[in-house]
């Protein structure tokens, strides 16, 4: 396979994919999570089901969503297979005047904390008039938007942005 979607509809399979990815036992190099914003919500309804989430049950929350956030992570230096990216995506949402990752509790706080790169997609109007650019802000220099970059390899905002140039960009050229 060069390609696998998983549909997930409950926070069960999130599980599952990351346990059959520890193995190591798959010819893959990357994984997508798209988006952790909904995970977050999958991960509510497996706590709470439909009813309204109690005090002890954000703790329980942060704690699981930290949990699986830091494993995706970490299958970067799994022992025997390690994966080239692992990349979280999330919905967006202003905080402040501050665009941000949208998830709910302490998460929004800790989420940029536990990534190598945390940034902002935008998409600005081209010259043309007809079509946009987009451009991954990977930097504080842009303060209307939470982002980082800890390797220290990125420009402050990556035009078109393609995970392979990123990865060349951080690691130098495989080939």
């Amino acid at each position: 396979w060069e390609t696998c979607v998983v549909y997930v509809r409950d926070y069960q399979t999130v599980l599952r994919v990351y346990q059959w990815f520890a193995t190591g036992q798959h010819q893959f190099k990357s994984v997508i999570m798209d988006s952790v914003s909904e995970v977050q919500q999958r991960c509510i309804d497996a706590i709470a089901g439909t009813e309204q989430m109690k005090q002890q049950q954000w703790g329980d929350l942060l704690r699981q969503m930290s949990v699986l956030v830091r494993q995706f992570r970490d299958l970067t230096i799994h022992p025997t297979n390690p994966l080239e990216a692992v990349v979280l995506v999330a919905m967006g949402r202003n905080y402040d005047g501050k665009e941000k990752a949208f998830v709910t509790g302490a998460l929004a706080t800790t989420l940029p904390f536990y990534l190598d790169v945390y940034g902002a997609l935008i998409a600005v109007p081209s010259g043309d008039g007809q079509s946009v650019i987009r451009y991954l802000i990977t930097s504080p220099a842009y303060p209307q938007y939470e982002a980082g970059d800890r390797t220290g390899a990125l420009p402050a905002a990556l035009e078109n942005p393609r995970i392979d140039t990123m990865l060349d960009l951080i690691y130098g050229p495989l080939n």
